[in-house]
């Protein structure tokens, strides 16, 4: 998928600009990479490694879906579509990059949290995820009635 993906970016012309392309072809060579480390971990039977790297790859293959929902709740949430211009907007610009990297970034900062043996650390983790999983809410109901409850 991540190669058609590319295909359909630089041969078919189908980003908005070039920074959106940059951004998805990123997204594209970032699964391709993650996912041969879930499968190297797995064959390697490091089930702790595979995790890891399986939950990048899934994170990063919900890019369109974290990039639609980042999107709308930032509509809601400003009123409008502030800092955006057909793709060429700086909010536009942010999210090209910002539907992959800062769920790898999350899942980086959860992944340490676990790991520690400091309960701020976690507590302070569990706060963040909540408070992003109501943001995603907010970019979910924004995205229903923007883009899907019309067409029902």
């Amino acid at each position: 998928m991540s190669l058609d993906g590319l295909y359909l970016t630089w041969a078919r012309g189908s980003a908005a600009n070039l920074v959106g392309a940059i951004g998805i072809s990123l997204n594209a060579v970032l699964i391709a990479l993650c996912a041969t480390m879930t499968w190297r971990y797995a064959r390697l039977r490091q089930l702790d490694r595979h995790r890891q790297w399986a939950l990048r790859t899934y994170l990063l293959v919900n890019g369109v879906w974290f990039f639609r929902v980042m999107l709308m709740a930032w509509i809601l949430l400003n009123g409008g579509p502030v800092g955006m211009s057909h793709g060429n907007g700086p909010v536009d610009l942010l999210l090209a990059f910002a539907d992959s990297l800062l769920p790898l970034a999350v899942l980086d900062l959860y992944l340490r949290s676990q790991k520690s043996r400091r309960s701020p650390q976690k507590v302070v983790m569990a706060i963040v995820l909540g408070l992003l999983t109501l943001l995603m809410g907010v970019g979910i109901f924004g995205a229903f009635k923007a883009l899907w409850s019309p067409l029902l």
